[in-house]
């Protein structure tokens, strides 16, 4: 591999750079894009500031470099310091001192500074009210915005429609025309002027008006609060006599704010929070796609000049107020206009429908969206889904030229397949991606544009992604290449000019280069254009400028007026200018062959940059701008090959010194083919040259799917079935070149050889029966050969007829063999061997069980037939009733100890019958033996046998009955499961299901007879009467019984005290304690039993008099059910407190006593707690002397 990292010098380079005009593309005009080192920005009016002040404001800051910076509010002390790693999102928390809360001045304006270029998006969210803006840094600004807002309406006091302007410069004077009354007192439409030093802001809100209560019905009500919408408040910075108008930075939005129809509330509300673009960023065509997931949106066309004449969808709108445009919309639409517009996209409130309908599925609540017109674009751009607070669901919009849909990667992915052409407007694509929360880049070839967004339960965010803000103040270009940069290289020089709106009798230029500021006076301005209905003059630099390091710099240019315009009669212009060092272009490739792609690797160092275009030429003639190309030579040879490369920096490098690449020659591939046939092996020898290099490898492709890949051309053995296959040789050489060549061979199928042995003693002749096939049916064609093995035989042991006879002479063991050659020349051969038998068989046999054949089974009859030489080659068995009826049975396969099996017609009577059997042995033709015997068949027994039908598993055995017809000795018995030897069945012991039950009888003779049925035990229905359960007397309980889905039947037991006896869970209220039986029956009819009881706790029977006199009569005190509960406890005091009896438990009534000793009659007082949450029950016991 070859890599080149040698550069010419800069002479060189202008008359390279341009050589293919393909890659000098006119680049843009001098853009500003929302990427920056210095921002302002204000800690927006949300309505949780007034009263829980939960409220938080956080900055996410993204760069694509390392980088690192301050945030810093001067009028509050505060500093803090932050990093951002390349490509990642940091976030910082502002303190909440920053608030902004009221109308009027504040010293809290938020500033942030970065080492290199950051993009920041800011966030103030409490809760499911949430709004976030892109950040514009302060070299975007302008001087004259309109604020955009939208109708104020909330579901909650103290929200108001509000904007604020930031300072960044000291004595900065603003004018501020509000176009509703503000909550401040100022009157709508007279202007009025603040004068702000640098991170100063003042704020306007809009004023209250006062709240409508709205009936839900049902005696519901709600709120709406309304207040002045402040969309077309005019804020301008102003000059003086001694001072310029200054830039300075403006937002717009709600403390909280409900979007959509209003007549059944207004519903959920959220903050809006937006930085507002100067008019002079405004465009002439927007493109709006609906936000996804959401059933429509709002959109706001507005408009700084009235004369402008707006197109929504190819058609003229009016609007009614000379200021914006409204509609809902469910669709994409093209917005397109004479003069630049703002198009601002709204988020209704969640739940809200388009035409007051209702969509439930509709989650997200209000947000406010300024959209970018398509020429405010930008090629790529990380961007942050923010997960505060509680989204769920995260989207990205975006718009692009149809041409580069097919180019757009989200983190790295290709998009193509989620673009859909815009209708109307075929130009451009719109696609609606959904992501997940954190961070994201988006890249295109071309510039693009896109929306953030997100939505949860009544909560929403939503911004512009980034934006490249186009204007016309600074125009740079580089000398070298003639084009129109945005950005400078190092040590190219550059030609500056000023696009102004205004003639100028004096520019001072500082370059911030090192070199001393220049003062150039000019009488007339070097030529005028109109862009957007205004008028620029254009200032040139005389002199070309020079970079000699690669940084940004800040360039001043301040212009002496030749006239005031209302910001006095000078004005200094800052202007950001980033300068670049070329990319270094190198790359690698390997040496390759003619008509191979060559693969060339691009290994530039892009300086820092990322590198965009590439351009190379592969010295044939041939360019390409891919970045690691892929390209075929022709032809083989020597070649040079140069690279050009230009970075996002639009810095162009040096082409590259040139590399030569060397392709070779391919080789010649070749090989022949011996052998044609079927199962036989075809031989493949290279014929394979190579002019330039040694062939190394040989790969072989047998086109049957097998392959083989050697290091040598040695000749290849391969076999094949009939077919035709295509045969690839692939050859390498040591050089990297390949070459295959593809030749057909065609297979054509082998014989099949095969043949029939004789069966033959010594004195037949052997008939020889071919039986040879072939694939292809030309069995006619064939040539036979046949070698009968019988040397001996001499000439007569060779032949080549197709079925040939031989005569052995002697018995022994001879191999035949048998060669078919086909009409295409295949030829296969089979050997068989076989024996010429002896001429005497012996035939014979043996009967098992010979004095045991019940008729219904099949007589065994085992061959034991024989011969001195070689085998016994068929059996000729013939057997005889005694009615004279015969059967015969051939066997042309006999084999010792074969068994032949015959079944016999069984019969009951007589008790036996006398076959005969006859057994001829064959060895031969014509060699034969024969053998007779005989054998006697017993009768059977007859059974009969019925089953009972299904059973339940709970009933009780049962005897089941079986019989013989026949009246013969014997013995009978039965067998399965749940049954005894004599046919006693037991349903519980077999258990639920299919039982095959036999009843077998033997005869005396042995032969026996049996019959097998099926009894079906139906499993007792599951159930359980419940939980044992405990009331109190004179309450009830519900029993909970459950049991199988198929019960038909309930009957409890006893039923007394059940409110029903059939139904599984009656309410039981027994007067005592009381055992219930549930009986179940379920649809088989098969029953089962469960009990539960019922403890009935009584109440005490407490008598208030006993008489303890001896006669044996009530002499205790008797407590009626107390007994009962064991951990009861009885105290009883005389009239003085004393205790005198006391007990835990009363097994034991009392008698009267107290210590052994009989109290005196009188009244007592008595306590008794049965301890189960019944008692204590009080009261007065008299003792009766």
């Amino acid at each position: 591999m070859v890599k080149n990292r040698l550069f010419f010098g800069y002479a060189l380079f202008l008359s390279l750079v341009c050589f293919w005009s393909l890659v000098c593309q006119v680049a843009s005009a001098q853009n500003i894009s929302n990427k920056g080192k210095d921002f302002w920005l204000g800690y927006g009016n949300h309505q949780r500031g007034y009263n829980l002040n939960n409220q938080e404001m956080v900055l996410y800051i993204t760069s694509d470099v390392n980088t690192k910076g301050k945030i810093e509010i001067p009028g509050l002390n505060y500093s803090s310091d932050f990093t951002v790693t390349a490509n990642s999102i940091s976030q910082v928390m502002v303190p909440k001192e920053a608030y902004l809360d009221g109308e009027g001045l504040y010293k809290s304006g938020i500033h942030v500074t970065a080492e290199k270029p950051v993009v920041i998006y800011a966030h103030i969210y409490d809760r499911n009210v949430s709004g976030a803006t892109l950040v514009l840094p302060t070299n975007v600004l302008g001087k004259e915005y309109y604020s955009l807002n939208y109708k104020q309406v909330s579901n909650q006091d103290t929200s108001f429609s509000y904007f604020f302007v930031v300072a960044i410069e000291d004595s900065t004077e603003v004018q501020i025309t509000p176009s509703a009354n503000t909550y401040g007192g100022q009157d709508a439409g007279k202007s009025f002027t603040v004068k702000l030093n640098k991170g100063e802001i003042y704020q306007v809100l809009g004023e209250k008006l006062g709240s409508e209560r709205i009936d839900l019905g049902g005696g519901r009500s709600t709120r709406n609060y309304k207040g002045a919408d402040l969309t077309g408040s005019i804020i301008q910075s102003v000059g003086t006599t001694t001072q310029p108008c200054k830039k300075i930075a403006v937002f717009s939005g709600s403390g909280k704010i409900g979007i959509g129809c209003e007549s059944e509330g207004i519903g959920s509300s959220d903050n809006l929070f937006q930085q507002v673009y100067p008019t002079t960023a405004w465009g002439k065509k927007t493109i709006t796609i609906p936000l996804a997931s959401r059933n429509y949106d709002v959109i706001r066309i507005v408009k700084s000049n009235p004369a402008a004449v707006v197109k929504l969808n190819g058609n003229v709108v009016t609007f009614s107020n000379s200021l914006y445009y409204e509609f809902p919309s469910q669709q994409v639409n093209v917005i397109e206009s004479d003069l630049p517009v703002q198009v601002v996209q709204y988020a209704v409130t969640q739940g809200k429908g388009i035409n007051c309908s209702s969509y439930s599925e509709n989650a997200g609540d209000p947000e406010m969206i300024f959209l970018n017109p398509v020429e405010q674009n930008i090629d790529r751009i990380t961007v942050y889904s923010a997960d505060a607070y509680l989204i769920i669901r995260h989207f990205i919009n975006v718009v692009i030229e149809t041409s580069a849909a097919q180019g757009f990667t989200l983190d790295g992915i290709s998009q193509a397949s989620q673009f859909r052409l815009v209708p109307g407007d075929p130009g451009y694509s719109y696609a609606q991606l959904s992501v997940s929360a954190g961070v994201h880049t988006l890249a295109a070839p071309k510039g693009f544009n896109a929306v953030a967004y997100g939505f949860g339960g009544a909560e929403s965010y939503g911004y512009s992604a980034g934006a490249n803000v186009k204007g016309q103040l600074l125009k740079a270009v580089n000398k070298l290449t003639g084009l129109t940069v945005s950005s400078g290289c190092t040590y190219q020089p550059l030609k500056f000019s000023v696009n102004l709106l205004y003639e100028v009798n004096k520019l001072t230029w500082d370059l911030n280069n090192g070199e001393a500021t220049e003062e150039v006076s000019y009488s007339a301005p070097e030529t005028t254009f109109t862009e957007n209905g205004k008028t620029y003059f254009v200032y040139s630099l005389a002199k070309d400028v020079v970079y000699d390091k690669a940084q940004d710099y800040n360039i001043e240019i301040t212009a002496e007026k030749t006239m005031s315009d209302g910001c006095g009669t000078s004005e200094s212009i800052l202007i950001d200018f980033s300068v670049y060092d070329p990319p270094e272009p190198s790359f690698s490739v390997s040496a390759a062959c003619e008509d191979t792609e060559v693969q060339f690797s691009d290994e530039t160092d892009g300086k820092g940059r990322v590198a965009k275009t590439w351009l190379w030429n592969f010295g044939d003639g041939k360019i390409s701008d891919e970045q690691n190309p892929k390209h075929v030579y022709e032809a083989s040879g020597t070649y040079t090959v140069t690279l050009t490369v230009t970075t996002d920096s639009g810095c162009s490098s040096i082409t590259s010194a040139p590399l030569t690449v060397t392709i070779y020659k391919k080789p010649t591939p070749g090989f022949s083919v011996s052998g044609n046939c079927a199962d036989q092996k075809v031989v493949f020898t290279d014929l394979s040259v190579s002019e330039e290099g040694n062939i190394v490898q040989w790969a072989w492709d047998f086109g049957d799917g097998t392959t083989d890949t050697l290091l040598s051309g040695t000749p290849r053995e391969h076999v094949y079935p009939a077919g035709t296959y295509s045969v690839k040789l692939t050859v390498l050489t040591d050089k990297g070149c390949k070459h295959d060549v593809l030749q057909n061979v065609e297979i054509s199928p082998s014989p099949v050889a095969d043949f029939s042995l004789p069966g033959i003693c010594s004195f037949d002749n052997a008939q020889f029966t071919n039986l040879s096939t072939i694939a292809d049916h030309t069995e006619p064609s064939f040539q036979y050969e046949w070698d009968f093995g019988d040397v001996a035989s001499g000439a007569l042991n060779r032949s080549t007829q197709r079925d040939p006879q031989h005569r052995y002479s002697i018995p022994g063991e001879y191999t035949a063999t048998l060669t078919v050659t086909s009409g295409k020349g295949c030829l296969t051969t089979v050997s068989k061997t076989f024996i010429v038998n002896g001429s005497n068989p012996v035939p014979d046999f043996e009967v098992p069980n010979y004095d045991r054949l019940c008729s219904r089974n099949e007589v065994v009859f085992i061959n034991k037939s024989s011969v001195s030489i070689g085998r016994i080659t068929r059996l000729e068995w013939t057997f005889s009733d005694p009615d004279g009826n015969t059967k015969v049975v051939a066997d042309d396969n006999p084999e010792p100890g074969k068994e032949q099996r015959v079944l016999f017609p069984e019969f009951t009577a007589p008790d036996s019958k006398v076959y005969t059997v006859s057994l001829k042995a064959f060895s031969g033709g014509v060699c034969v033996r024969e053998k007779s015997g005989s054998f006697t068949l017993l009768a059977m027994p007859k059974v009969t046998f019925e089953a009972p039908g299904d059973v339940c598993q709970e009933s009780g055995p049962l005897q089941l009955v079986a019989e013989q017809e026949t009246a013969f000795l014997g013995s009978s018995t039965f067998s399965g499961d749940g049954i005894t030897s004599s046919g006693i069945f037991d349903p519980g012991k077999a258990g639920p299901g299919a039982h095959d039950i036999t009843f077998t009888f033997t005869r005396a003779n042995g032969c026996p007879d049996a019959l097998t049925r099926t009894i079906i035990v139906n499993p007792s229905p599951s159930v359980s009467a419940g939980e044992d359960v405990k009331i109190r007397e004179g309450t009830f309980t519900q029993l909970l019984a459950h049991s199988d889905a198929d019960i038909v039947s309930y009957e409890w037991t006893p039923s007394e005290g059940l409110s029903r006896n059939d139904i599984a869970n009656p309410i039981a209220s027994p007067f005592d304690n009381t055992t219930y039986t549930l009986k179940v029956t379920n649809s088989r009819g098969c029953i089962n039993y469960s009990r539960v009881t019922v403890t009935v706790d009584k109440y005490p029977v407490i008598p208030n008099v006993f008489t303890p006199n001896g006669d044996g009569t009530n002499d205790k005190w008797n407590i009626k059910y107390l007994v009962r509960y064991s951990n009861a406890t009885v105290d009883v005091f005389n009239r003085y407190g004393n205790r005198v009896y006391q007990s835990r438990g009363y097994a034991e009534p009392w008698d009267g006593t107290f210590n052994g000793t009989a109290l005196p009659a009188g009244a007592y007082y008595y306590i008794i707690d049965p301890k189960n949450g019944m008692g204590p029950y009080k009261g007065n016991i008299n003792i009766i002397r």
